[in-house]
């Protein structure tokens, strides 16, 4: 009896473990065809079977279909169509700005540099002998200009080519000449240039214009040709205007300020609006920061050009004081209204057009020609702003009454030292 039961419980095992069997090697043949993609052909679209689609010709529009090749473990060649996908749109307004560097590009050259040097030949012992040298040229540097007339009259930076014994420009096309100083003016740090041309040929030229009426935020392209690379467009926008920058050098004020990428070699390449059209001159960066770079404005490189080509240098108006900001201590000291705004007079410089105005220590003037004077930057810039020769009256306070004076611009010399009352 007890062993009918063990071969009945053997043979219910052996029926279990052989079903078992049976429902594994069907899991395991479903797994294999489903991976051979016979049991999915119903699931995607075949277009060809056995050889590889043509590739669409140069005339035929581009397909609306991202398009995959796959092969079976058969060897059979699937094309497979992943519908639904038309590409990446472009931002709204990137025709316009390829279309900006296409119309400036053209008038955009790179600038290369030589300086001249003295190689000393060593005598025995390593020594020096002073009188024996040879005078050699060797590249001192590069930067940008832009073609402003079709004469070939290039607008640059004056440290691009400020002690350069020789000058060459390269065109976008690639073609070189040589080129000549025709004026520099340090301060503003702005130069001309002439390219030497003996066949009398017609350069393309980029048009400038007038920097006020770009807002804070209008998108502005960078030309140049940083670190050498060759001619470079970078995008950005008009961070800031009316920046100024200063050194034992330069005084650099009223400049445009981008976040569009400037890099040394850009110096003295244009930056230019939507429509193609120069809006300034790259000049400076601050290399601490990123995407703080300066331009200096088309209407003040327009009116220094003009002086350089007309007189060879610029001649500039002068006041002769000495003055600060009128702080609150001041105003208390002066006895002035909380509310007054005006730039407070320190020394005035005897001879000066300000001494010769009657402008006295401790003046506080508040406006020129009508134009409120709040700061003694903004004092610096409007007189910056005016022509030799011409009058201004000015508005100030003196002892709590107001009074009212006219002066006449003098050119500042450069020679002459004044004395200090």
């Amino acid at each position: 009896m007890i062993n009918k039961q063990r071969q009945a419980g053997q043979a219910a095992i052996a029926v279990v473990s052989g079903l078992v069997g049976v429902l594994v090697g069907a899991f395991i043949l479903f797994i294999l065809f489903y991976s051979s993609g016979l049991l999915t052909k119903d699931r995607v679209e075949i277009t060809q079977s056995g050889a590889q689609a043509p590739p669409p010709s140069a005339t035929s529009p581009a397909p609306q279909v991202v398009e995959e090749i796959v092969k079976s473990p058969q060897g059979e060649t699937t094309q497979i169509e992943l519908k639904g996908s038309k590409g990446a749109a472009l931002p709204a307004g990137a025709g316009r700005v390829a279309e900006a560097v296409a119309k400036a590009a053209p008038a955009v050259v790179n600038i290369d540099t030589t300086i001249t040097t003295r190689v000393y030949n060593s005598g025995g012992f390593g020594f020096i002998d002073p009188f024996d040298f040879k005078v050699q040229e060797i590249p001192r540097g590069m930067g940008t200009g832009v073609i402003v007339s079709d004469k070939g009259i290039v607008l640059t930076n004056n440290h691009v080519v400020s002690g350069a014994r020789t000058i060459r420009v390269t065109l976008s096309n690639k073609s070189q000449y040589k080129a000549k100083i025709l004026g520099t003016d340090p301060v503003s740090d702005l130069a001309i240039l002439q390219i030497e041309n003996p066949q009398k040929e017609t350069f393309p030229t980029a048009t400038l214009t007038n920097s006020e009426k770009m807002r804070i935020g209008d998108w502005v392209v960078a030309l140049g040709n940083p670190l050498g690379v060759g001619q470079t467009a970078t995008l950005g926008i008009l961070s800031a205007r009316n920046r100024s920058l200063s050194d034992s050098n330069v005084d650099l004020r009223n400049l445009l300020q981008t976040d569009a990428a400037i890099n040394p070699g850009n110096s003295g390449g244009p930056l230019i609006n939507l429509n193609g059209e120069v809006i300034g001159i790259n000049t400076a960066i601050i290399r601490s920061a990123q995407g703080i770079g300066f331009a200096i404005p088309a209407e003040t490189a327009h009116t220094v050009m003009n002086e350089l080509l007309r007189h060879g240098r610029v001649s500039r108006p002068f006041l002769g004081i000495e003055m600060a900001d009128l702080t609150p201590p001041a105003r208390h000291y002066l006895g002035l209204d909380p509310k007054l705004e005006g730039v407070i007079v320190g020394r005035v410089m005897k001879g000066s057009p300000a001494d010769e105005g009657g402008i006295k220590s401790n003046d506080v003037i508040v406006s020129i020609n009508g134009s409120p004077i709040t700061s003694a930057r903004e004092l610096q810039s409007f007189v910056r702003s005016q022509k030799v020769g011409t009058s201004a009256t000015l508005k100030l306070w003196r002892e709590g009454e107001p009074v009212e004076l006219s002066i006449k611009w003098e050119e500042l010399p450069s020679n002459k030292i004044f004395s200090r009352r």
